[in-house]
């Protein structure tokens, strides 16, 4: 399985305006419409133009009938979808993180400090731990797919990109509200919600529902409430 991060994406709606006469092209492609994604680069047509093309623009560029009414109809769906919004594309994104720390309490400031355990295979327990995740569909309504990933911040930043009706963490949070997410090495990195996420959250969506399972999760999930 592989990460969320690493997963391809299509072609995003939430720029079609800016779409160059190439992806105006792939996305004609996509749609059977060889003939007239040829036509669309000769003649420029990016996505802004192709939103707001008129029937008698149509005529100039497609000979037959029946082709121009498939493409108007693909064009009015397309239109549709752009005013409609994104749509998420994952139903449940479940992020994982088990970080090699224990915590030491500080006591000339007062709070625990999270220290580095000896290195083990991150790979494989990673894995392992997905795997087994995996396995369990209890959680899950009928007809909905999960989707697991490592809870590193490139996975999560992902999962907000391509947006998730439900997103589910489980992992280890400060008192302080601050969630031990993973590095590529398996060590904890401090991520704090209240600071991170409206920069992580522009131009995404913030899930339907989010669930924090992990210790001290009140002051994280009040974040997600707030920004979301």
């Amino acid at each position: 399985m592989r990460p969320l991060a690493e997963s391809e994406a299509g072609q995003a709606l939430s720029n079609v305006h800016s779409w160059t006469p190439g992806e105006v092209a792939q996305w004609l492609r996509k749609n059977k419409q060889q003939q007239f994604a040829e036509r669309c680069v000769a003649k420029d047509v990016g996505g802004d133009m192709l939103l707001h093309i008129s029937m008698p623009e149509l005529k100039e560029m497609v000979d037959k009938v029946g082709d121009r009414i498939r493409i108007e109809k693909l064009v009015e769906k397309l239109r549709g979808a752009v005013k409609a919004g994104p749509r998420p594309e994952l139903d449940v994104a479940v992020l994982g993180a088990s970080p090699l720390v224990h915590k030491l309490w500080d006591g000339s400031n007062e709070s625990w400090v999270p220290l580095p355990l000896d290195a083990i295979d991150v790979r494989r327990e990673q894995d392992y731990v997905r795997s087994v995740v995996s396995s369990s569909r209890l959680f899950l309504p009928p007809g909905r797919e999960p989707t697991f990933g490592i809870g590193t911040i490139k996975e999560l930043q992902e999962v907000l990109r391509r947006g998730a009706v439900v997103l589910a963490f489980t992992g280890h949070t400060t008192p302080e509200g601050k969630m031990l997410l993973e590095n590529d090495l398996g060590e904890a990195v401090e991520f704090d919600p209240w600071k991170k996420l409206p920069q992580m959250l522009e131009g995404t969506t913030m899930p339907e529902c989010v669930v924090l399972s992990s210790c001290y999760s009140r002051q994280a999930g009040s974040a997600f409430v707030k920004f979301g």
